[in-house]
């Protein structure tokens, strides 16, 4: 093939491997049109390609094709010398690549094992597989976080900037890195935060959950380096690092293909789909993990693409719902609900319909919703009628939510720019298995609207009713004794918190940091600050000086943590983030330690009573440094000025 190949030679399907960008580059470059879909803007280019004449090929404006043309041509640059091929001469910084996983266990020998491949997203062929092997008792879960961390560490070296992760959509990791779930192990913790943080390194990097049976080649990978007791594929990670600190020579590559490792399993007709249920892999996917969801920034622009589908009308459906910066087109939310039977045009309404409402939920004012369904989005805007009985109300509810935001918009996509909600409404199709609107199941909203609310034990056509009670719990009484009688025999001198004149969203998380100091037994100050968790910025701050013979520090500490949930609670918030400087107050609200001062036991009584029944989510943490100076400052002010400031507080 020759090198000097003529833009008007390429053939079409080279053609359509161009990016958006360069072909509007090339249609500007050559006096054309460059608006349009990507499809409007091919056949543009190709018609012109087919009138001009080779020496047309040489300008400035064809390059892209001409390095197109060039980089088709050469022949691999691999030379038989007997040493490895390099990742780093594989990989172009501007190619979109795609990393799979899927981690193994194998509980009576306490091995684990993770198999990872990556495929170049343009040609979809295998870039690099490996299996990593472990024998020091790792879970399933360990041994993806340790194989991603590895993996991922390399990757950035070697010059991949943009990456797409795709683990099984129902495993623990993908959920915790799309952060549909916490991470409660320490050592995870540190695994996710090294991932997170690689990942922050590159351009474009995000995190999807996909049917297993996209992962089944990474399955079998894992499989076979269980069965073998031994890695394979890392090797050329080692090899690559040694290159790069010392000038030793290459020893034998380890990079492998799928030949070696999966082709026996496809020879003996094993179903990997069914090789993972038997192995009895433990996901952990209970609903109690979800202790974090994302955070969104209420005056910044959404966009909610939505799709869902149905084998048969009526026949097994889902939805598929996907949140996407407008600024930076990166993915920050995504989810999928199984529907059990029903039809094609309710899968797609029940699509919106979620995603719309989790949207409200997280306190977004700015949204633009696009699909691929020309019904639902023109019966939304009034276009179409709506003759069907049964997708009445569907419509009604949509057009309710969506007066919720302060900007909303709808507007119709074709369906291969909805891919990615396309593709979750099949993941739940086929493992018949909802995630990430979990949140959901705790939101009740405070008008009328319907909602679609399903599960595979419900079959309905229609939706069911989620009653109102975001109004109700901002509403609550804030409580002051509350029964708390039975808890403790005298009721602690702090004062109660007035209802606040400013309301905090009950869907959205809030941080609340505390910290008390003593001198002696005499007296003892303590203060609470309320922030923003997207912002940072402060909502609130108090001090509050105890003159009592029994002050000490840790009185102090839970004296600050409960004058700072009563405040959180008479503003509405439902979900916080406790930050303590206490160590001693932290662990016995967190239950690590027990309490066996019988004079502490009153203060953690009433603070647990709190947390417990008012409050939806809630988690501590211990911060030595907790609130800079500023809670210092106001706990020492307290002390020396005997005196307390408490804004929004009744008398004591």
């Amino acid at each position: 093939m020759a090198l000097s190949r003529s833009s008007s030679s390429l053939t079409r399907t080279e053609v359509r491997s161009l990016r958006v960008a360069e072909l509007k580059d090339e249609l500007a470059a050559r006096g054309l049109d460059t608006t349009g879909l990507k499809k409007d803007l091919l056949d543009r280019l190709l018609n012109d390609l087919s009138n001009i004449t080779p020496s047309a090929s040489a300008s400035a404006s064809a390059k892209y094709i001409q390095n197109y043309a060039r980089k088709a041509s050469k022949e691999p640059q691999q030379k038989s010398t007997g040493k490895p091929a390099k990742l780093v001469d594989m990989i172009d910084p501007t190619i979109l690549y795609v990393l799979r996983y899927h981690g193994m266990q194998h509980h009576p020998s306490a091995t684990a094992s993770c198999g990872l491949i990556l495929y170049n997203s343009e040609t979809e062929k295998i870039v690099w597989s490996g299996a990593q092997f472990y024998s020091a008792g790792e879970s399933a879960q360990e041994a993806e976080m340790k194989g991603l961390s590895s993996v991922l560490n390399h990757l950035s070296k070697v010059g991949i900037k943009k990456l797409i992760i795709q683990g099984h959509a129902k495993g623990s990791t993908a959920n915790q890195l799309q952060g549909h779930f916490g991470v409660k192990s320490k050592h995870l913790q540190m695994l996710h935060q090294g991932i997170e943080d690689i990942m922050r390194t590159l351009e474009e990097c995000e995190t999807w959950g996909v049917a297993m049976d996209q992962v089944a080649k990474e399955h079998n990978l894992a499989k076979k380096s269980l069965e073998n007791r031994n890695s394979k594929g890392f090797d050329l990670f080692q090899i690559e690092d040694e290159d790069e600190s010392s000038n030793s020579e290459n020893v034998s590559s380890g990079i492998s293909s799928l030949g070696d490792m999966c082709t026996d399993e496809a020879e003996r007709g094993l179903d990997p789909v069914e090789d993972y249920s038997q192995e009895g892999i433990r996901q952990n996917t209970e609903q109690d993990n979800l202790v974090s969801l994302p955070s969104f920034a209420p005056d910044k622009k959404y966009v909610l693409r939505f799709d869902g589908g149905s084998r048969g009308n009526p026949g097994t459906a889902g939805a598929g719902m996907v949140l996407f910066d407008s600024e930076s087109g990166l993915e920050v939310w995504a989810a999928f609900q199984y529907l059990d039977e029903t039809t094609n045009n309710v899968a797609e309404y029940s699509a919106l319909l979620y995603g719309l409402q989790f949207a409200s939920a997280m306190g977004i004012t700015q949204l633009v919703a696009e699909g691929d369904s020309t019904l639902v989005v023109k019966q939304v805007t009034g276009e179409f009628a709506v003759k069907k009985e049964h997708l009445k109300p569907l419509r009604q509810s949509v057009r309710a939510l969506a007066d919720r935001f302060d900007y909303f918009s709808i507007n119709y996509i074709p369906r291969a720019e909805n891919f990615r909600a396309d593709q979750l409404a099949n993941v739940a199709m086929d493992e018949k298995f909802s995630m990430g609107l979990e949140v959901l199941e705790y939101i009740e909203e405070a008008d009328d609207v319907s909602f679609q609310s399903r599960s595979q034990h419900h079959n309905i056509d229609g939706v069911n009713d989620i009653k109102a009670s975001s109004h109700e719990l901002q509403s609550l009484e804030c409580p002051s004794t509350l029964g708390l009688g039975n808890h403790y025999e005298n009721e602690l001198p702090i004062p109660e918190a007035d209802i606040s004149e400013r309301q905090l969203s009950p869907h959205r998380t809030y941080v609340l940091k505390f910290g008390g100091n003593a001198k002696g037994q005499s007296a003892a100050g303590c203060a609470a600050i309320l922030l923003d968790d997207i912002s940072n910025e402060e909502i609130w701050n108090g001090m509050y000086y105890i003159n009592d013979q029994q002050g000490s520090q840790f009185i102090a500490g839970y004296t600050g943590l409960i004058i700072g949930l009563r405040k959180a609670l008479s503003m509405g918030a439902k979900r916080l983030i406790v930050v303590g400087s206490t160590d001693f107050v932290v662990n016995q609200m967190a239950g690590k330690w027990k309490v066996k001062s019988e004079v502490i036991k009153p203060y953690h009584m009433h603070a647990k009573y709190l947390c417990d029944n008012y409050f939806e989510d809630i988690d501590f943490e211990f911060a030595k440094e907790n609130g800079g100076g500023e809670l210092r400052t106001l706990c020492n002010e307290a002390m020396e000025s005997q005196k307390s400031r408490l804004q929004g507080f009744l008398p004591s």
